[in-house]
């Protein structure tokens, strides 16, 4: 997974301490049907330092006031998330939940055999987080100095022209623009985002897609070049950065994160669950926070993002076996 700046770990906690202290309609959260009894459970796949556990913690202390209970993160990284998802599904206390994701609700059922949870089976989902794109990155020594002189280079190099990639996700973006393009790129496989980032500002690959924090980090420091965002239109969170779909109209993906819970959640818990989340992404501050480190927020019913996960599920999928990553 890809890791932020430390600032940005340093940042979520004293940024949002003072989300909804105090305020009234945390005491009326706090008195809904389903309200908790004890401290909130949230399960991360992924280490301390990686993208999912970093905005998680952006929403753990406001969370934590709306709710009147603590909440505490239970980091259980490796395997692509999926041990962590299979304890989250097979919880039974009422107070778990698990950061869900792209990888690991939409990507592992097509990439890894023999899932041992159901995305959809095994879960109530709670709601969304958060989204964000991916930037299309090239080094400064690259003779690509916009999007079109990207595509133009690729296209005279067919097939030699390489790109980096520390996740499935970034894999796929890379893949889907190869094949909308009409050429062959050779993937390379990082440990994560970041190490793939740093080959590129090294200038030892010729592009990557890359976490749009990071990546707009190092183009405004000068280390590299960013050239576009994998957004459907210009996005506020890049200004003067072009979608790819400009140039490729079928090309449009983003990454997201939201919560869910194990199929034994009681309904109304889960409701509050999702009101109160909600809630907490409605916040000003909140939202400053979370597009300041490169999230947009969309809150969702539960049912809405039970169905955002069943659609991206198919969409992700399709694109993962267009780009031959499925497995049997």
């Amino acid at each position: 997974m890809l890791r932020l700046p430390r600032r940005a770990l340093l940042g979520s906690g004293l940024l949002a301490s003072g989300l909804l202290a105090g305020t009234p309609a945390r005491r009326l959260l706090a008195a809904e049907a389903g309200a908790l009894t004890q401290p909130l459970k949230v399960i991360v796949p992924f280490p301390a330092g990686s993208v999912t556990d970093t905005l998680v913690r952006f929403l753990l202390q406001p969370l934590g006031n709306a709710l009147r209970q603590t909440v505490v993160i239970d980091n259980r990284g490796g395997g692509f998330g999926v041990m962590a998802m299979q304890a989250a599904a097979e919880a039974k206390d009422g107070h778990t939940v698990v950061a869900s994701s792209v990888t690991t609700l939409s990507l592992n059922p097509v990439t890894l055999p023999k899932l041992p949870y159901d995305p959809m089976g095994d879960f109530v989902h709670l709601g969304l987080i958060a989204e964000t794109p991916y930037v299309l990155a090239v080094p400064n020594a690259s003779p690509a100095k916009d999007l079109p002189g990207f595509l133009k280079l690729a296209r005279e190099k067919a097939g030699q022209l390489t790109y980096a990639y520390g996740n499935a996700s970034a894999q796929i973006a890379a893949e889907t623009m190869a094949r909308q393009i009409g050429i062959g790129l050779t993937g390379i496989p990082y440990r994560g985002g970041a190490e793939a980032l740093t080959d590129i500002v090294a200038g030892r690959v010729d592009c990557t897609f890359t976490d749009i924090t990071n990546g707009l980090a190092q183009a405004r420091q000068g280390a590299m070049r960013a050239l576009a965002v994998t957004t459907a239109q210009e996005t506020p969170l890049a200004p003067g950065l072009p979608p790819l779909a400009s140039v490729l109209p079928d090309f449009a993906l983003t990454v997201w994160f939201g919560l869910s819970a194990p199929k034994s959640l009681p309904p109304e818990r889960a409701a509050y669950l999702n009101r109160t989340l909600n809630h907490v992404l409605a916040q000003p501050e909140m939202q400053r926070i979370l597009f300041e480190q490169g999230y947009t927020t969309r809150p969702m019913s539960g049912p809405d993002y039970t169905a955002f996960v069943a659609e991206e599920t198919g969409r992700w999928g399709r694109l993962a076996r267009e780009a031959g990553l499925a497995k049997g």
